[in-house]
């Protein structure tokens, strides 16, 4: 007996030494997944500090009113006046809204009710592989084929540079954007609200234009706001086409400056209040991307919030609720009846049935018409520049394609991209060290440890969103002068890619969070019901069944790093031919592609461009394919 006892308390002990145990590393996985977390806080609160501490004894030297509404901007006499540039921006930036959201939202509307299903999937790819091609490359085109044809065919007097030319740029590559949220918008509507107004007597323009589209404003008007903060944070290539002259904008074709192409322009050369003026610039930037995240997230609170209530009022859900009151408001009976015995009062029958004896009729089928036709014209004319941007790389580029301008070794006379390549290759392993881990340990904590409705996780997702929508060349600003003059380090492969990995980070982060929400509880629920412990269901349950989403967004981080450009400007430097080096400065893809462009050296730029919109593609066909693995797993 006594043996058996003496057993008996050896097996207590080691059961309550291994409860210990899995106390203690649960304990130390959380305060370690919790400080990955507080790093994306710490991160936004370092760049705004940082940005105001050098920022704002500038307004104060030059005087806030006359450094926002100054027209001069000379360094020799020290005055620095923003505002042909601010006007700059916000003229580029209203113009190529407009002609964007016009052309992503009825490409949309084509996409989703007038195209053939089985074109829908090649058209929506074809639309991704847009969205993905590096801002570098659209300045490109726009340098040799936007500008030629303005100045050639719409005002010989004029070099072509200016506001139209950016616009136009911009517009096509903030299309895909507004294609994909729109998209998504009106599939999310019901479709018994289509067959509802079908069955009303309404034609399939008049139901997808009266009906889909109202119900859907919610996330066009969200799209149309990201398009914004896109258009009003570009870089480079609004740098290669808007001319660069500081003077008050006075045409479309004139050529003037924004303050992304000031700042990037400048940054490299300047010091003391100069450099602490375009800091300043970087400040105005930043408000207007803290400005837009903020109604951006207004807006979709509202419309979630909108729907849950009209859901809790009926112990429906959300989609119920939608078909519901649209039935009577979008058909403009009304406002949405609580009661679902209240009637309508007129008759909807008469609202859509089309009387063709009359001319207010004819007038109606006319409109609609005349809307399915712009859809189908927004939809082409992204295709077409798809095509055109592709065709122009490809025919400019693969004649100068060689085994040696890929592999050889550079020269003035006879340069090679091995060296970008390498480059590229360099920045993606330092910032994917440091931004993955971080982002991954951010994303498990916020999903899995956190109360999904504490206030703190709405902090923490609000400075991931404003993180993201910081534009690059404010990243660029912060890593120069952080890195680069603070801590000494001067134009360096580290230097850069500490800052791409602040950059990359917010997105890691959503797309890890969403994969790991999408798994199902019953997982976590059956790993606990086994006795599991919370850290042991994470990583051995949750985390393996949300691995194609983790692996979806190092993916997206590798493109967004081979694809960036501003930041590396002013954080890398520009070194032609300069092999990888830690601590010194170099070249990317991106940054070659640039350099040919503006060294009159067509042939290589474009050449440069093939080879990398043939790895943006390759990567986001993979982020495609995990995407749909990530779904089907999911169901």
């Amino acid at each position: 007996m006594s043996t058996m006892r003496v057993g008996e308390t050896g097996l207590a002990l080691r059961d309550t030494k291994r409860q210990n145990m899995q106390k203690m590393t649960g304990a130390t996985i959380k305060w370690t997944l919790f400080v990955a977390t507080i790093f994306s806080l710490f991160a936004l609160l370092m760049i705004v500090l940082f940005l105001l501490y050098r920022g704002i004894p500038a307004m104060a030297d030059i005087g806030f009113f006359k450094f926002l509404f100054g027209t001069t901007w000379d360094s020799p006499s020290s005055q620095y006046g923003i505002l042909p540039a601010l006007l700059g921006s916000l003229y580029v930036t209203a113009l190529a809204t407009v002609m964007g959201v016009a052309i992503g939202v009825f490409s949309a509307i084509f996409l989703h009710r007038f195209c053939k299903k089985r074109f829908v999937g090649p058209i929506v790819q074809a639309i991704n592989i847009l969205a993905g091609i590096p801002s570098v490359v659209f300045g490109i085109f726009g340098l040799l084929v936007v500008v030629p044809f303005i100045q050639n065919n719409l005002s010989p007097d004029v070099e072509g540079h200016g506001i139209l030319a950016a616009s136009i740029i911009l517009s096509i590559m903030i299309a895909p954007t507004v294609i994909s949220i729109s998209l998504n918008a009106l599939k999310s509507i019901p479709k018994e609200l289509f067959e509802g107004a079908l069955a009303l007597g309404a034609s399939i323009p008049q139901a997808e234009f009266c009906v889909v589209v109202p119900a859907a404003k919610g996330g066009i008007l969200a799209a149309s706001v990201l398009s914004i903060g896109r258009a009003i944070g570009e870089t480079m290539a609004v740098m290669m086409v808007i001319g660069g002259d500081h003077e008050i904008p006075k045409g479309l074709m004139q050529s003037i400056n924004t303050m992304t192409a000031l700042i990037a322009g400048e940054a490299r050369e300047a010091g003391g209040l100069w450099l602490e003026a375009l800091i300043a610039t970087g400040i105005l930037l930043f408000v207007f991307s803290l400005v837009i995240n903020f109604v951006f997230m207004r807006i979709r609170a509202k419309v979630d919030y909108r729907f849950s209530m009209r859901s809790k009022k009926k112990n429906r859900s959300p989609m119920e609720t939608l078909a519901k009151s649209l039935s009577v408001t979008v058909l403009g009976v009304g406002k949405a009846m609580d009661s679902d015995h209240a009637k309508p009062s007129v008759d909807l029958s008469k609202l859509f049935f089309v009387d063709h004896e009359t001319k207010k009729s004819n007038r109606k089928k006319i409109k609609f018409d005349v809307l399915k036709v712009l859809s189908c014209v927004g939809a082409g004319i992204t295709l077409v520049f798809l095509a055109s941007i592709l065709v122009f790389i490809a025919k400019q580029g693969v004649s100068s394609l060689s085994w040696h301008f890929l592999f050889g070794e550079y020269s003035v006379d006879n340069p090679s991209i091995k060296p970008a390549l390498l480059g590229s290759a360099y920045l993606i392993l330092i910032s994917l060290l440091i931004a993955v881990p971080i982002g991954i340990a951010a994303a498990v904590y916020m999903s899995e440890y956190m109360s999904r409705r504490s206030k703190f996780i709405k902090y923490l997702r609000m400075s991931v969103e404003t993180l993201a929508s910081i534009p690059s060349i404010v990243y660029g600003l912060f890593g120069y002068i952080l890195f680069g003059s603070i801590f000494g380090w001067g134009y360096s492969f580290l230097g850069a890619g500490i800052t791409l990995a602040i950059m990359v980070l917010p997105g890691i982060i959503r797309t890890t969070e969403e994969g790991l929400l999408s798994v199902h509880n019953m997982y976590r629920e059956g790993s606990f019901a086994l006795g599991a412990s919370k850290a042991r269901t994470t990583f051995r349950v949750v985390v393996p069944q949300a691995a194609s989403g983790i692996l979806t967004s190092v993916i997206l981080a590798i493109g967004r790093v081979v694809s960036e450009s501003a930041v590396l400007l002013l954080t890398l430097g520009l070194v032609p031919g300069a092999l990888p080096d830690t601590m010194g400065p170099g070249t990317s893809m991106a940054l070659d592609i640039f350099y040919f462009a503006t060294q009159n050296k067509e042939g290589q730029a474009a050449a440069a461009a093939t080879v990398l919109i043939l790895f943006v593609v390759v990567i986001n066909l993979g982020a495609t394919q995990l995407a749909k693995l990530l779904s089907r797993k999911t169901k």
